[in-house]
């Protein structure tokens, strides 16, 4: 019965995540050429106010053209100087990544911290369990909630790390990738997470 039960759970969560909107699109849609033409232009338009910027962006982004999506990520972060929709943006790419890797530098370390990264590695991955969009959150062990020591949270620009043992603040960067310092064991490491 116990089998039966796991088997039905994983299946639910499954279900769940394969139903979790990508991004913040509650469904894809067609664009012509001339509105794709017309969206990516606008985004790409520097003096364009930055609300008219967070809609063509946010068309392209919920475009049913997966490269179009890819695109509106990247040429989005790239473009945008607007703390708002580099924020939207951050969030919406963090939200939709199947899995998050820590690089980690292996300069300058404390003894706690390389034996970490010796016996680790410099990248650590983590597939996504399960995501909550409302608090920001991604969970790696639990399939039904953000857990306390294995989840990743983002407040605006800033990434909350509690992952393998690692605890850190990150910031999104000019570049479009959250810099930072992570802990272990009380020794600092500088990390970094990319979100394309």
């Amino acid at each position: 019965m116990s089998f039966v039960k796991s088997l039905l759970a994983g299946l639910a969560g499954l279900v769940l995540f394969a139903a979790t909107p990508v991004l913040a699109c509650e469904t894809y849609k067609a664009l012509s050429a001339t509105e794709l033409k017309e969206f990516r232009d606008k985004l790409a338009e520097q003096d364009a106010d930055p609300i008219d910027r967070l809609f063509a962006y946010q068309e392209l982004a919920c475009s049913d053209q997966p490269v179009m999506r890819a695109y509106a990520i990247r040429a989005g972060m790239e473009n945008a100087r607007d703390p708002i929709l580099r924020q939207q943006i951050a969030f919406d790419a963090l939200m939709a990544l199947p899995r998050v890797d820590i690089e980690l530098s292996g300069e300058n370390l404390g003894k706690n911290a390389k034996r970490y990264v010796g016996n680790e590695g410099n990248v650590v991955s983590n597939t996504v369990r399960y995501r909550d969009p409302v608090k920001g959150c991604l969970s790696f062990n639990s399939s039904d909630s953000c857990s306390e020591g294995s989840a990743m949270t983002l407040k605006g620009d800033t990434l909350l790390v509690s992952v393998s043992n690692l605890v850190g603040t990150l910031a999104l960067s000019e570049t479009g990738e959250f810099l930072g310092t992570v802990r272990y064991r009380g020794d600092p490491i500088t990390a970094r997470v990319r979100i394309y």
